[in-house]
């Protein structure tokens, strides 16, 4: 032990200690930061030393020391350097800030799925700061959110400019409560809290750095890569550098694989659940018989007196208009305000306990985003196929952990193997569904979207290439184990460089689950007007029978048979045959 204390002071005269890994995760080298830095050179080493030369100038004082604007900083210096650290210097300011925090521990937070926003629809993730031991001070404790700063670009402009990094983002604190009034509330989204078991020597460690970078540090932001996700975990890394979680993480970074990652390390000591008042909503509603469920309908309609007596209504009336409120942003009509207070009085007085026991399944029990599948597949010919995605999740895919009759799928590619030639059969660079079935809690619209890319033989023998571009929006509605669904919308279709049109789709569907066993059926109707201004009619049918082995493996059988009249070449019918694997 003494011959290792001796080469660390050995190092420490040959300026050795910036290669102290926590020292080097704080520089952030391998990204922009902004005015950050405080050497030109890029270096941990002449970090190092610049660091030491002002931390030590006599000149500057108070708020405006660098000790002052480095906290996390002048921690690292008196670990390595023990008494040999720069003296310390006051600052007023950030030791104000740190008091009335007063951090004694950190939870991993993950805001579920929120379908009005795509760059959410799997899920946020941020920190929140326990300021006292127990689990109930959510008004005391505050959230550190990594966020975009972005602009009033319009959907496909806010999508490229993401995707390329030309948004700069940045730490914030914010008050627990009204993160969780954002997510839980107003978006409907429900929340886990993974307890970490950081000391609060850590998490001053965590705060002390979080105070640097919210004045000093401006990264760039990536949505499929330097996300939210990315730099919270990056922070993990900081506070205890042999665990490299930043490493587990693939290319593309998305709230669920975070939060796998920290759960496969056991890094969490608890899991607390919030679900939202929506869901609260939705499963008492469930709970109801039809005599019930008129009754709650009467209930809530504006113009009815509170009648009921039927504790079962009574509390779904309350959390429907808890709803409700969530919903229109804080203002609900004085009817419905003077009405709850009505059921809830009515509630005490009853005495009866109808509480709910809530079984969700926690985002890091879902499926492996990416998927390998292969198979058989049938044309003109019979072929084989290899099918890989990207991410994230289908319509097809077990649910566990997921936004329920959801889809984000990223480059699904599809090659066809048949005699002996090897064709690339189907891309889909980018298909994302929401699918809400109408009730009394949910008005919301459906909708979907799809670019892709296929290459089928024909009928004639010919070979098709087609991209197709659409957006579908419409309605959807539970039929006991079966939803079904009708969407409308604009499409585009390019066969060639000179054959393009566009037109109307419409798709119709039926959804039916049965414990593993799921089978989707939709017909595609497109009505398109080509350059010439020549009509044109397509009808696509598409059956899809998947039998799920496990959350991350299932078999599907996929048959579509397109008819096509006009100038289109009819399609040879396809069937395909293939296990799909998660991984």
């Amino acid at each position: 032990m003494l011959i290792f204390f001796l080469l660390l002071r050995a190092l420490s005269s040959d300026g050795a200690f910036h290669l102290d890994p926590q020292w080097q995760r704080l520089l952030y080298l391998d990204l922009e930061t902004g005015p950050y830095l405080l050497s030109p050179e890029r270096s941990a080493e002449a970090e190092w030393k610049k660091t030491l030369e002002l931390f030590r100038d006599p000149q500057k004082k108070g708020n405006d020391h660098p000790q002052c604007l480095y906290p996390a900083r002048r921690l690292v210096l008196e670990r390595l350097l023990g008494s040999s650290a720069p003296a310390r210097v006051v600052c007023p300011d950030f030791d104000e800030w740190m008091a009335k925090i007063s951090p004694q521990g950190v939870s991993l937070v993950f805001a579920g799925n929120y379908p009005d926003n795509p760059g959410s629809l799997f899920g946020h993730t941020f920190l929140r700061i326990h300021t006292t031991t127990g689990a109930s001070h959510a008004v005391l404790d505050q959230a550190i959110n990594f966020s975009a700063e972005v602009s009033d670009d319009i959907g496909f402009v806010y999508a490229v400019k993401g995707l390329v990094g030309s948004y700069y983002g940045g730490y914030t604190l914010t008050p627990y409560y009204v993160k969780l009034n954002e997510y839980n509330e107003a978006e409907g989204r429900d929340v886990w809290e993974y307890r970490t078991d950081f000391t609060p020597r850590e998490t001053e460690f965590l705060l002390a750095h979080i105070w640097e970078l919210k004045q000093r540090a401006e990264f760039r932001y990536f949505f499929l890569s330097q996300n939210c996700s990315y730099f919270i975990i990056r922070l993990f890394d900081i506070l205890r550098p042999q665990q490299r979680l930043a490493q587990e993480l693939p290319w593309y970074v998305i709230p669920l694989e975070t939060i796998k990652v920290f759960s496969r390390r056991g890094l969490a000591t608890a899991v607390t659940y919030r679900p939202s008042v929506r869901l609260m909503a939705r499963r008492y509603t469930a709970k109801l018989d039809s005599r019930q469920r008129r009754e709650l309908e009467a209930l809530l309609d504006a113009d009815e007196e509170v009648v009921s007596q039927d504790p079962q209504v009574l509390h779904a009336a309350a959390w429907q208009i808890s709803a409700l409120h969530s919903r229109s942003d804080g203002v609900l009509a004085a009817s419905l305000k003077q009405k709850e207070a009505v059921i809830l009085t009515k509630m005490s007085r009853l005495e009866v306990d109808d509480r709910l026991e809530l079984q969700h399944a926690a985002p890091d029990q879902g499926h492996a985003i990416g998927q390998l599948a292969f198979g058989v597949l049938s044309q003109q010919k019979p072929g084989l196929l290899l099918e890989y995605r990207l991410g994230v999740h289908e319509l097809t895919d077990s649910p566990l952990g997921y936004l329920p009759l959801s889809e984000l799928a990223i480059l699904k590619t599809r090659l066809a193997v048949e005699e002996r030639k090897v064709s690339l059969n189907q891309v889909d660079f980018l298909s994302m569904m929401v699918l809400r079935p109408r009730s009394i809690e949910e008005r919301e619209w459906s909708w979907s979207t799809r670019a892709n890319y296929e290459h089928r033989a024909t009928l004639f023998a010919a070979q098709e290439r087609q991209v197709h571009l659409n957006f579908l929006a419409g309605t959807a509605h539970q039929l006991g184990d079966h939803v079904a669904t009708f969407l409308a919308g604009p499409f585009a279709l390019a066969q060639g460089l000179r054959d393009l049109g566009y037109g109307l789709a419409l798709e119709p569907g039926l959804i039916s689950r049965w414990h593993r066993l799921m089978l989707v059926n939709r017909v595609q109707v497109l009505q398109r007007l080509d350059q010439l201004r020549a009509y044109s009619h397509q009808l696509v049918p598409q059956s899809i029978v998947t039998f799920r082995h496990s959350t991350e493996s299932e078999t599907q059988l996929e048959a579509s048979y397109p008819l096509r009249l006009g100038n289109f070449f009819p399609s040879a019918g396809q069937v395909a045959l293939k296990f799909d694997h998660h991984f």
